[in-house]
């Protein structure tokens, strides 16, 4: 389990890697052809500033949006209780908690840094749940903030959008360069021509990556994370059937008609994401399905 956790790191370092050698070869390439160093100096800059507002204010925009009230103990005793049991146990340090009026179960952890982390938890699953199923989703999101991968998809998602970003102006551009040379003579309509075919070349590299192999390489890094968190919250408890009941609740809703249709915005920092229809959601689905999440606990206790 451990290679497996490391293996997903390395994967998640090469595709931020990829993210930003890209965006530095725009840079390089446009200082060429204008002679001039300022394209990469800015592309640069724009980077590091974007990556650094990931660092250190996204969590909080996402926090925001999930729409969740802090609490303690004497809000929540059990939500408590169960928590710091699980941090002490890991020597963890304590997170703070959220709850999130919803009824459809479904928990959730972020955290740049464990001792400035938040676990939060819908009120479908405190009043659903019972204790060792809280517990165990509770085990599965404190996993998250132990492996890092709240830290990870926080980076690879501001990179995703800034290199969106990039090829919304570069399309933009492109479209620019001809209109602007409709009423010039020939040779600068060519020349308009050729500079918006060029900026549209160098979008395709952007889109293949920010759009395409990009989004799908996560999706199955992401998938192989909530597998190794599963079996790192079962580490954590040491009882297999508290995960199971979990996600038996879990599928239930998934095919019921109550709770699963408020599926969340921010779906990657939840336990579970509700499952989508077409060959598409294969490729891009950051959660695998219950029923699959099920076999692997299942195979865990066999195993013990």
């Amino acid at each position: 389990m451990y290679s497996a956790i490391a293996r997903n790191k390395r994967t998640t370092v090469i595709l931020i890697v990829t993210y930003v050698s890209l965006i530095v070869a725009l840079g390089v390439a446009m200082s060429v052809a204008l002679k001039s160093v300022w394209p990469v100096i800015i592309l640069s800059v724009l980077t590091a500033v974007h990556v650094l507002w990931a660092w250190f204010g996204a969590e909080r925009a996402c926090e925001q949006a999930m729409r969740s009230h802090n609490v303690g103990a004497r809000d929540e005793p059990r939500f408590y209780r169960t928590v710091e049991t699980l941090a002490i146990r890991n020597g963890m340090p304590m997170p703070r908690l959220k709850v999130q009026e919803e009824s459809f179960i479904n928990a959730y952890a972020m955290g740049m840094r464990p001792e400035k982390s938040v676990v939060g938890v819908t009120r479908g699953a405190l009043n659903e749940l019972d204790n060792t199923e809280l517990e165990a989703v509770m085990a599965h999101e404190m996993s998250h903030l132990k492996n890092g991968d709240s830290r990870m998809n926080i980076l690879i998602a501001s990179l995703v959008q800034f290199m969106q970003i990039i090829v919304i102006v570069l399309i933009l551009g492109a479209g620019t360069a001809s209109d602007n040379n409709q009423s010039k003579d020939k040779d600068s309509r060519a020349g308009g021509a050729a500079l918006g075919v060029l900026l549209l070349v160098v979008a395709i590299p952007f889109i293949l990556v920010g759009f395409i192999i990009g989004p799908i390489v996560n999706a199955a890094v992401s998938r192989q994370r909530e597998f190794l968190a599963d079996a790192s919250g079962v580490e954590m408890t040491r009882f297999v059937p508290g995960m199971v009941g979990l996600f038996r609740k879990l599928e239930m809703q998934e095919f019921g008609t109550t709770g699963a249709a408020k599926g969340p915005v921010l779906g990657i920092f939840y336990t579970y994401r509700r499952p989508r229809r077409g060959i598409a959601y294969l490729f891009t689905a950051t959660h695998p399905h219950t029923f699959k999440r099920i076999e692997r606990v299942e195979e865990m206790e066999r195993n013990f």
